[in-house]
């Protein structure tokens, strides 16, 4: 099951296991979006206004933990290199 305490521990391992200097601030649940869940996430290495950024993941029928957190990483490590 999809719920926020699901997308909570995704995040905290994804940052622990890559050493990534994010902050989760907010976990939500866009209005328009299905099986989705984001993140606001606050950046300390960077200067106001790029210091917070939104990362979704999807929990699409047939996808599992595993592969939803394997998007989860994708996009905060790509974050973190650009």
């Amino acid at each position: 099951m999809f719920n926020s305490s699901t997308i909570r521990q995704m995040v905290d391992e994804v940052i622990r296991e890559h050493d990534l200097p994010y902050e989760p601030r907010r976990f939500f649940e866009p209005p328009e979006s299905s099986w989705t869940w984001c993140c606001e996430f606050a950046d300390p290495t960077v200067s106001e206004p790029y210091r917070t950024f939104d990362i979704c993941v999807r929990w699409p029928s047939g996808s599992n933990y595993e592969s939803v957190k394997t998007d989860l990483t994708r996009q905060l490590v790509a974050h973190f290199k650009s």
